[in-house]
């Protein structure tokens, strides 16, 4: 676990009253929980790194390590009698904190059955949760508040990728904002304290013979994947990018991570995807090695 770092005073005060009361209420059961999702984007860019992360959001996505479905559900009870939260009517698992911040709560660990997959009860939906506990594993620690003070674990980038790639996958065409997200941080990873990794771990890059330093940002991402997961989950990832990249394919991640530009031909076409290539290539060099 990467030592704590200092955000404090840097996030709307409705997050961090959020997540101050969810850590209460989690402590006291002793459940580790990590954040995940976009705002474990916005925490790392725009909080840490003060980089604009384009697409802010208010929601909070929470990863917990549950052992069973009793232990997830009471938990949400629990938060909903500390007079902190609302119930969603449809979703147990999709609580609103008084100051209006939606939460999910992703349960993961010991609840999954099989490895990699929950069933959410009361319906035969199922989630994938491959990558999870690696993206746990490999979280790092900042102090969103001070006094008192609060320290959270969030998703590093890399693992959001693998997280946001395997859900994007899973639930095609529902979750085009994933693919929006896996290219923002491919494209600005390499800004967020990682431009001097050209000098040290990855200074074999400035042999490239087109350098471009956006793609290179996405070679780094996918080297970084390679250290964090399992060779299972690194299977299921290059499967993904194999297909979206090949000559036969429709080119729907390409065309959903470029949603926002409302162009799927083109300079954005192309560049997209060679971010991707860069990303695969970085996984499957790391891999050899």
């Amino acid at each position: 676990m990467t030592i704590s770092k200092n955000i404090s005073g840097k996030i709307e005060d409705s997050i961090v009253e959020t997540i101050e009361s969810i850590n209460a209420i989690v402590e006291q059961r002793g459940i580790q929980y990590f954040i995940v999702g976009a705002k474990a984007r916005d925490l790392f860019f725009s909080a840490l790194y003060d980089i604009d992360t384009r697409r802010a959001t208010l929601d909070v996505d929470i990863g917990i390590h549950s052992k069973n479905w009793e232990e997830a559900a009471n938990l949400v009870d629990a938060l909903i009698q500390s007079g902190g939260f609302e119930r969603n009517k449809k979703l147990h698992f999709r609580i609103k904190h008084i100051s209006g911040v939606l939460v999910d709560i992703i349960p993961f660990g010991d609840v999954e059955n099989p490895k990699g997959v929950i069933h959410w009860p009361g319906d035969e939906k199922e989630m994938t949760t491959t990558g999870f506990d690696e993206a746990f594993e490999s979280s790092i620690k900042l102090r969103i508040k001070d006094e008192p003070p609060l320290d959270v674990k969030i998703c590093t980038p890399p693992a959001l990728v693998v997280l946001k790639l395997i859900a994007w996958d899973e639930k095609y065409p529902e979750r085009s904002d994933d693919a929006i997200d896996i290219k923002y941080i491919l494209e600005t990873y390499i800004d967020a304290g990682n431009d001097d990794r050209l000098y040290g771990d990855d200074d074999d890059l400035h042999d490239e013979d087109d350098f471009d330093y956006t793609r290179l940002s996405a070679r780094i991402v996918g080297r970084n994947i390679v250290k964090i997961v399992s060779r299972d989950t690194l299977d299921t990832v290059l499967q993904i990018l194999d297909w979206e990249t090949n000559d036969k394919s429709d080119y729907k991640l390409i065309t959903d991570m470029n949603r926002s530009h409302g162009s799927f031909q083109g300079e954005y076409f192309d560049s997209t995807l060679q971010l991707l290539q860069q990303l695969k290539k970085g996984i499957r060099e790391r891999i050899t090695s």
